[in-house]
């Protein structure tokens, strides 16, 4: 089955074909006295040819009113306690990360605001779960505080293409955690719309 594309390239061939005189089917000359080589018809059928021709190149009919695209209006962050208890907890630590993109997969993203990596890190700052590190030399990283340790977050060493590195990790008590605050991390996910752009190795 031929897509639309295909159609519209095959209706331009043949108005092509009947601008120069010829029969689409078969290529042969059409009779001067056909209606199709009245002068008239020849110049819609080219018309016709260029406009065809630009709905292939550019996608759109010219001359044609844009379309004002509707803004979808993205409602807030938040779970329901049914998907809270259907989360998948990893019996092995985890990342941050990976706790959020979790998250993210129970919700609809095209109409719900997602949940941000840095909205569930700065909560975890504020309760006093981690904190900022300095390394000589480098940016400060977030690591977790005594009170942290306690609740299952941790720092295991990785080692990557461009050496060793260190990453925070959650344990499933510090994942269930994470879930059973979401409420709390969700007012900081609206009330601050950032660009997440945090990364896991640190």
């Amino acid at each position: 089955m031929m897509t639309e594309l295909e159609l519209i390239a095959r209706a331009k061939l043949y108005m092509d074909k009947l601008s120069r005189g010829e029969n689409p089917f078969d290529d042969t000359p059409i009779p001067y006295s056909d209606i199709t080589q009245d002068e008239r018809c020849q110049r819609c059928f080219g018309y016709i040819s260029d406009v065809l021709r630009r709905i292939l190149e550019t996608g759109e009919i010219p001359g044609a009113p844009k379309v004002k695209k509707v803004r979808t209006e993205h409602i807030p962050f938040t779970l329901t306690q049914e998907q809270r208890e259907r989360f998948p907890y990893s019996d092995s630590p985890i990342t941050l990360m990976d706790i959020v993109r979790r998250v993210n997969g129970m919700i609809n993203t095209e109409h719900m605001v997602k949940l941000t990596h840095r909205s569930v890190s700065t909560r975890l700052m504020e309760i006093g779960m981690l904190r900022l590190h300095t390394i000589p030399g480098s940016s400060q990283v977030k690591r977790p505080t005594n009170e942290g340790l306690a609740l299952g977050i941790s720092v295991e060493r990785r080692i990557s293409q461009r050496g060793p590195y260190d990453v925070v990790v959650y344990n499933r008590a510090a994942q269930q955690f994470i879930i059973d605050d979401l409420d709390a991390i969700a007012e900081l996910n609206v009330t601050r719309p950032w660009r997440d752009t945090s990364d896991d190795e640190e």
